[in-house]
């Protein structure tokens, strides 16, 4: 899955695990999780059928206790992944293209979320 190539770019970036340590799921949140965090969920597959490749769409839920440490850690999210190419996690990552991102205050949790959305273009390496 390319989301555990993202996953462990975020985690390997000293400037991510400065503000949350290695608190980045996949998916969903646990049931109970403790806060700065980032969960990465796809949110549009766009594969390109009948080949390794693919560029989907992902979200990355940036989520923390105060509005400053949620954009504080999108920042450093897109900082990270901005136009990243390289090879991760058995995937050649030919471009990541930051899209958008907006905070939003989550009354029941009372907690800021600020989501961040790339777009990933890639081929998964042959094994």
């Amino acid at each position: 899955m390319i989301e555990t190539a993202l996953h462990n770019l975020l985690i390997a970036d000293a400037s991510i695990t400065a503000i949350m340590g290695s608190r980045v799921y996949v998916g969903s949140l646990p049931q109970s999780v403790s806060y700065p965090n980032i969960c990465i969920i796809e949110i549009s597959p766009n594969p390109m059928f009948g080949t390794r490749c693919g560029f989907p769409h992902y979200q990355l839920s940036c989520r923390a206790e105060s509005y400053d440490a949620a954009y504080a850690l999108a920042d450093a999210v897109v900082n990270v992944l901005q136009g990243y190419r390289g090879t991760q996690s058995g995937y050649g990552i030919e471009h990541i293209e930051y899209i958008t991102r907006n905070g939003i205050y989550d009354e029941k949790a009372r907690k800021w979320h600020v989501p961040v959305e790339v777009k990933v273009k890639f081929k998964k390496d042959e094994v």
